[in-house]
């Protein structure tokens, strides 16, 4: 098993290295990751503008390394069409910070692993709470906790039963549950968007707020299950068509 490990976060995130030194437990793997971060970038791709690819030294000693100064579904498409790399995972992450609920529309952590479902193989993303790395002693929880998570997937073979799955794992947890991805309808009280205006230039705040009890109460999400300190898999879907409404306008107009 070869396995590509990249993220959104970029080449010098904690995350990446923790998430390199575990895949070698688990076969010959390789980073391609982000020069510079690029968290909430989603699905881009840098169509129109060349960008940066290089060799570096490597990130952990015996993983090869290469840099691409643009998105993580650039990264993984540079493995596949530019490398010409043999691989047959992607691990995306450790993302600083939980890729939960509609957080997966914008994550170019998930984006980097769908991207790799699209090139054919499987793929994992791995995310954390933000503020885990913000203390080196929580390094060994960390690795920890993501080897209880891997070691989870790989042992009950979810790999085999299904290619996409999106993984939240608290730093001090109970157990770990299969969810489906949470759909918050008033984001705006989880999330609290603003524009901030420096000199003539304009940017989003993205300020987290309290999480109200009507997301803590929905059972079997994966908000539910972080919040309540259990470690989320969550099995994701290319396709976004949705297939009862569908199938509903099929009969109606025939």
């Amino acid at each position: 098993m070869r396995v590509l490990i990249t993220n959104d976060d970029g080449i010098n995130a904690t995350g990446l290295k923790i998430l390199a030194k575990m895949a070698k437990k688990f076969g010959d793997c390789f980073v391609i990751a982000p020069l510079n971060e690029q968290s909430a970038k989603s699905h881009a791709l840098n169509l129109n503008n060349s960008f940066q690819i290089e060799k570096v030294n490597d990130l952990i000693d015996g993983v090869k390394t290469y840099i691409v100064d643009s998105t993580p579904a650039d990264c993984v498409r540079t493995a596949c069409y530019f490398l010409k790399e043999n691989f047959d995972l992607v691990f995306s992450g450790i993302n600083h910070g939980y890729n939960l609920g509609e957080d997966i529309f914008y994550s170019g952590t998930v984006a980097a692993a769908i991207e790799g479902v699209l090139c054919q193989k499987k793929a994992l993303s791995f995310s954390m709470a933000k503020d885990a790395f913000n203390n080196n002693d929580n390094i060994k929880i960390i690795e920890k906790q993501l080897e209880k998570a891997m070691n989870y997937i790989f042992n009950n073979h979810l790999l085999d039963i299904h290619s996409l799955y999106n993984v939240n794992i608290p730093l001090n947890n109970k157990q770990i549950l299969l969810t489906y991805q949470s759909i918050i309808h008033h984001y705006d009280e989880y999330y609290h968007d603003q524009f901030d205006q420096s000199s003539n230039k304009h940017y989003i705040n993205c300020m987290s707020k309290p999480i109200y009890d009507d997301v803590i109460k929905e059972k079997g999400s994966d908000f539910n299950a972080v919040l309540t300190n259990n470690i989320s898999i969550t099995p994701l879907k290319i396709s976004k068509t949705e297939d009862d409404v569908l199938k509903y306008l099929k009969n109606k107009n025939n």
